[in-house]
């Protein structure tokens, strides 16, 4: 480096690029104007000849941003994932485009709760109020989504891959714990109680936008994990299937995912 001759010569300097750079995570565009070139593609190219790795473009734009406080809690995104949150990235080919986490539902508290789990603080103010226009009508939707993280790129690889079409899937690897129980049953779960002699409390986990494969492979782990015995039924929605939780191990099913945690949803424990 120190033999290249260059107009500019502060980005012949490697130590005072890796210190803006680096340390003080500057951008290639400030870069070029502390050092008087007109382009940013001149400091980039400046970092090149220095061999200090060039920042991809989601680093470029995750580095210097205020955190939001987003805790990776896998079991939380996990159960959630189960049910009807997901993870999202612009580009899922690119292993550069880092994905982010979203979650919608109608109940406020159910939001509420979920963000308040995954953010350090202020989850409640996170949470977003809009309207979504389905069956000829308006419906208030609440929503929370976290900044785009290099550290959800593992999870969203392994639920969403390319073998898929990028679509989500149940990895063959989850480890079920009564966490992740939990906020499936939030998110997908229902029961009703059969009138015969004794009260028969029935649960369904409406998990028919999964594939058949992946439900009796959860219907397995439950099992494995819980000693709860389920089937996998057919339904007149999403793939044609749904887990059913067998009517004598509804007891333990609560048990294992404890009472209600929100109000909005306490009707589905019978």
């Amino acid at each position: 480096m120190s033999n290249y001759s260059y107009k500019y010569p502060k980005l012949n300097d490697k130590n005072w690029l890796y210190q803006k750079y680096v340390i003080e995570k500057c951008s290639t565009i400030k870069i070029a104007n502390l050092a008087g070139a007109k382009t940013a593609n001149s400091a980039k190219q400046a970092l090149v000849r220095a061999s200090i790795p060039v920042r991809t473009i989601s680093d470029g734009l995750t580095c210097n941003r205020e955190n939001d406080g987003f805790m990776v809690d896998n079991s939380v995104i996990i159960g959630c994932l189960l049910g009807d949150a997901g993870l999202r990235s612009h580009n899922p080919k690119s292993d550069n485009s880092y994905p982010y986490f979203y979650k919608r539902n109608k109940f406020f508290d159910h939001v509420c709760f979920v963000a308040k789990l995954l953010f350090e603080k202020d989850g409640e103010q996170k949470v977003k109020e809009s309207q979504e226009y389905s069956t000829g009508k308006y419906h208030t939707i609440f929503s929370v989504r976290s900044l785009s993280y290099k550290s959800l790129m593992p999870l969203f690889r392994e639920w969403y891959p390319v073998l898929n079409n990028y679509k989500k899937v149940i990895p063959d690897n989850i480890e079920l714990d009564a966490t992740m129980l939990l906020h499936w049953f939030l998110d997908d779960g229902n029961s009703y109680v059969r009138k015969r002699k004794t009260k028969q409390v029935c649960i369904v986990l409406c998990s028919e936008s999964f594939s058949r494969i992946d439900q009796e492979l959860m219907s397995e782990k439950i099992w494995d994990k819980f000693g709860i015995k389920c089937s996998v039924r057919k339904c007149q929605s999403g793939t044609g299937y749904r887990i059913f939780v067998r009517q004598k191990y509804a007891g333990l099913f609560y048990d294992i995912i404890g009472p209600p945690v929100v109000s909005s949803l306490a009707y589905k424990w019978k």
